[in-house]
């Protein structure tokens, strides 16, 4: 069970994700992804970083997902800048999710976490 909830993050962490954009700063333009388990959802949505590096804290201005209640602005950690305890976080760009995303019908789509384990370890 943990592996799933792990692979629905696509095993990155908070302090993974920091350490990754740290040493990998967004530009403007670079698509990522934006992963969100609100409604007992598994959403991942295609975005694109507006500006890379906003603010002494250097958050990471997106476009292109909303969920009504969490801001487009995300800290190096991946947390949302207006709903950091809530359920929608910023994820370095996935080639296997990005397809089956760009397969699907828009710009997002929803995958149970076994989906998710098996795209992610071909």
């Amino acid at each position: 069970m943990e592996k799933l909830a792990a692979a629905a993050d696509l095993f990155w962490t908070f302090e993974s994700v920091k350490e990754h954009f740290e040493k990998n700063p967004p530009i403007a333009e670079q698509t990522l992804l934006v992963h969100d388990t609100s409604w007992r959802t598994n959403t991942y949505a295609l975005v694109t970083v507006e500006v890379p590096s906003s603010g002494q804290q250097k958050r990471i201005i997106i476009d292109g997902y909303s969920s009504g209640y969490s801001g487009m602005s995300f800290y190096r950690s991946g947390k949302n800048c207006f709903s950091p305890k809530g359920q929608v976080r910023l994820l370095p760009y996935h080639e296997a999710i990005a397809d089956k995303i760009r397969k699907g019908h828009g710009g997002e789509i929803q995958l149970a976490p076994e989906d998710v384990l098996l795209l992610i370890e071909k």
